[in-house]
């Protein structure tokens, strides 16, 4: 499982600590081994989660799970939104070293189909949505916004395209639920890292898969 960003507070932090794993020695952010699952906390970027993913996939994993945060792009997703992910747009350019000619990807249907059976075990809902992953967050502009819109996306990260790229290119299986941390459609970046929707959304839609049962269900 991949978690890029965690609050200041370390809500999702927290409940992996609690289950007393083991550390593994990684420069690709902190590293977790919990029984059967591994978890990756603040592996940012396309670059640096491929890179992680290489060497997981070289050590025996074969699914992966990004558990993260996005922009909305349209006004129907509000901060604290949970999105699962039905397609990636790649604008970042770690994919096209695995897959030079392909723009879009898709989560492998078992994994994603997982998620939405998690959530609705613990009462949650969610979105499904497009997203687009990009490397340059600085330059989400009104033009880009409008863009990719047309294509499409519904929210944005850093991170996703690229892992189903990866995925792909390696035969293993990779799915993405996100929750919107900020918002885009106005034109103006209005950030929700301080805004309590998003803590609950953190703590309904992630925490769940952070603290499974039995066989990493969640």
């Amino acid at each position: 499982m991949f978690v890029p960003f965690d609050l200041p507070s370390g809500i999702l932090h927290r409940a992996v600590i609690a289950r007393h794993p083991k550390e593994i020695c990684s420069p690709y952010g902190r590293v977790y081994f919990c029984l059967d699952q591994v978890v990756v906390f603040g592996a940012v970027g396309a670059p640096v989660t491929a890179l992680c993913m290489e060497d997981l996939i070289a050590s025996g994993v074969k699914e992966f799970l990004i558990l993260g945060v996005c922009g909305s792009l349209r006004p129907d997703f509000r901060i604290g939104t949970a999105v699962c992910i039905t397609k990636a747009i790649a604008e970042e350019g770690t994919s096209r070293m695995y897959h030079p000619l392909k723009r879009t990807f898709a989560p492998a249907p078992a994994l994603k189909r997982r998620i939405p059976l998690g959530l609705t075990a613990h009462g949650r809902t969610y979105r499904p949505g497009v997203i687009v992953t990009t490397d340059a967050p600085y330059r989400e502009t009104p033009s880009w916004v409008e863009r990719n819109r047309r294509r499409g996306a519904e929210v944005v990260d850093m991170e996703t395209s690229a892992v189903f790229s990866v995925a792909e290119f390696h035969g293993v299986r990779a799915a993405a639920l996100m929750v919107v941390s900020d918002e885009l459609f106005t034109g103006t970046w209005t950030s929700g890292f301080s805004d309590p929707r998003l803590k609950s959304g953190l703590a309904d839609h992630l925490l769940p898969f952070l603290s499974p049962g039995p066989k990493g269900k969640p």
